[in-house]
């Protein structure tokens, strides 16, 4: 079975990650950053983003500017 294409996420690269802090930037595909936070990534145990890895994900924007949500790694 094909994998769907969902349209509404968008495609980026990880700025940057702070492991201790929980929370980073990812780069959109447009040049302009995003914030994330590690409740915003999906999965189980520990959830951390590694500088260079691209992700897939929903852009919120919320009083402080625009938040990335549902983040996935693409592999």
């Amino acid at each position: 079975m094909a994998e769907v294409e969902d349209d509404d996420r968008e495609i980026g690269e990880v700025k940057w990650f702070n492991v201790n802090k929980g929370y980073g930037f990812i780069t959109r595909d447009g040049g302009e950053d995003v914030f994330v936070h590690f409740r915003a990534i999906r999965g189980r145990g520990h959830r951390t983003l590694a500088e260079g890895q691209r992700v897939r994900y929903y852009v919120i924007e919320n009083e402080r500017g625009l938040q990335a949500d549902d983040v996935t790694v693409i592999t």
